[in-house]
């Protein structure tokens, strides 16, 4: 969560070169971003996205079930975030497949998809304290995952990362590289379609619309491997458990669903589960010191879990708004904002108010077959080192982030 740390920041870690404490050394922007999360989406609501459902492909690195939903209704999706000046760039692209279009009268909706990411970090700022030397961090990270849409839907998926790091520089030629295991899980519960029995004739009977009302749950472990190359300490294995709550008002357009408004409530909690010392590392099971009254409920952190909480306000399926905060004993505490469009609500928008038929041959196409997402977001924060005796606090703010989304349905 945190604007976390992602599948290249475990080689940070691992190989020595960013501790998990904050120093004055920590507070150089390169180092800072190494604890962000790759998307745009969930960076805007305090990083927390390992249950937050989302078609964007670089959501599988928060946690790879994501591809699971993807493939209940997604054929191919690919996402870019464009390079933040010196610190990070990422790709990621997933491919589903409904199996119910390949066979007839299975007992549920079943998807099975296959993703590919490659998030890549770079931190020259280094270079001020080991003679211009650039240090490089990059994960090939290839996704296998599993949907199920009956009644619920659940989403597993399971992420193996090859990451590797690297210098230029004074230090030329350093190369370390090791495999990173995650594995996800994503469960879904469409309330208000239960308690409606799926039909909701009587509230659109009302008011032309169907309540939205969705109970989400995910849950992710990073770094799951014991393997670290060199003798050096454990991989930086961590658990995250998140929920959130949406309500809102559907309709149909042209035949597809269309959200008039939603609105998104959402907690995380990440624990880390490996302890290292001098030369060596010991694991914790589950979620360690995680408790689920004070961290997820109350959303007071204790021991060295961390808390991000954020929400998104959702117009038209068109335009996204978001907010949040993150906060924690191994993390700046820090607020976030942020938003993105979608075509998709664009179309169903003019559709709705008659700007464009829905018989239009462009618009028909688009529907049935492409959406397209663009999201942004920043954060603010103060970081106090503990080492430094410093009580105010320093202040920063991150590049934005920025990602680009292309949906084939």
């Amino acid at each position: 969560m945190r604007l976390r740390r992602t599948t290249a920041v475990i080689l940070a870690t691992v190989f020595g070169m960013v501790g998990r404490g904050w120093s004055q050394n920590a507070l150089y922007p390169s180092q800072v971003s190494l604890y962000s999360q790759v998307s745009a989406e969930t960076n805007g609501m305090g990083g927390a996205g390992v249950s937050f459902v989302s078609d964007n492909a670089l959501a599988v690195i928060a946690n790879p079930a994501e591809l699971g939903l993807f493939s209940l209704h997604g054929m191919l999706g690919a996402s870019y975030m464009p390079p933040i000046p010196n610190q990070l760039d990422a790709f990621a692209v997933n491919a589903g497949m409904d199996l119910n279009r390949l066979w007839n009268g299975l007992p549920a909706k079943i998807g099975v998809g296959v993703g590919y990411s490659n998030p890549n970090y770079t931190y020259p700022n280094w270079a001020t304290l080991l003679a211009n030397s650039v240090t490089t961090n990059a994960a090939n990270g290839v996704t296998v995952a599993l949907g199920v849409d009956y009644f619920v839907k659940l989403g597993l998926g399971y992420t193996l990362n090859w990451a590797t790091t690297e210098e230029t520089g004074q230090f030329r030629g350093y190369y370390k590289s090791t495999y990173t295991p995650d594995w996800g899980a994503l469960l879904q519960i469409p309330v208000a379609n239960i308690i409606l029995n799926s039909d909701g004739s009587f509230t659109r009977s009302i008011i032309g619309a169907t309540p939205i009302l969705n109970l989400t749950f995910g849950y992710s472990e990073r770094n799951f491997g014991n393997y670290a190359p060199g003798g050096l300490p454990g991989l930086p294995r961590e658990g995250d458990l998140g929920w959130n709550f949406q309500f809102g008002l559907e309709a149909s357009v042209a035949g597809h669903r269309w959200n008039w408004l939603s609105i998104t409530w959402i907690r995380q909690v990440d624990a880390p589960l490996v302890f290292n010392g001098t030369n060596t590392s010991a694991y914790d099971q589950g979620l360690g010191s995680f408790k689920v009254f004070d961290n997820l409920f109350t959303g007071r952190p204790t021991g060295s879990v961390s808390i991000g909480k954020g929400w998104q306000v959702e117009i038209g399926q068109f335009l996204y708004f978001r907010a949040g905060s993150a906060t924690g004993p191994e993390i700046p505490t820090y607020t976030t904002f942020g938003g993105g469009v979608r075509l998709d609500g664009l179309i169903k928008g003019l559709i709705f108010t008659d700007a464009i038929s829905a018989d239009d041959t462009i618009a028909s196409f688009l529907l049935d077959h492409l959406d397209l997402h663009f999201d942004f977001s920043e954060a603010n924060g103060e970081i106090v080192g503990p080492s430094s005796g410093n009580t105010t606090g320093i202040g920063f703010k991150w590049e934005p982030f920025e990602s680009l989304t292309l949906v084939v349905k």
